[in-house]
């Protein structure tokens, strides 16, 4: 499922160190996006929009077929990763990145968090209660 998995902890000024293997780099801008009520997720701007620039060339296809079931279906995705964007920072010199204010009470994260590399983003976990949650959701 991912590629790895790690406790991390907050520095006082709630900045995460963004671990140097990571998918995250240093040259773009990273996105917060919610996943649901258990997770969010870290992508590289430039990740970001090639997702959804697949997503749109998929639709065109579906079009092109003329199946509107999909072309709903990729509409309501397209909408769904763009309205769950919680906000933009960039990593520091040093390789952190601060836990947006708004993230931190959503997901209720006071000093630490689970992080679980995956392929083209990083999900972020308050705990590995809540990533058990996820699991069994899924």
């Amino acid at each position: 499922m991912y590629i790895n998995r790690e406790n991390h902890s907050l520095d006082d000024k709630s900045r995460l160190l963004i671990p140097k293997k990571s998918i995250l780099t240093k040259e773009n801008d990273i996105l917060f996006v919610r996943e649901n009520s258990l997770t969010f997720s870290l992508y590289n701007i430039d990740e970001y929009n090639k997702l959804l620039e697949e997503l749109k060339l998929k639709k065109s296809k579906a079009i092109d077929s003329g199946n509107s079931g999909i072309v709903n279906y990729i509409n309501d995705q397209i909408n769904r990763i763009m309205v769950n964007i919680l906000g933009e920072q960039k990593i520091d010199e040093q390789n952190r990145i601060v836990i947006l204010e708004n993230v931190r009470k959503m997901y209720e994260i006071k000093k630490s968090v689970l992080l679980c590399n995956g392929d083209d983003h990083i999900k972020v976990f308050k705990d590995e209660e809540k990533l058990d949650e996820y699991v069994k959701e899924l």
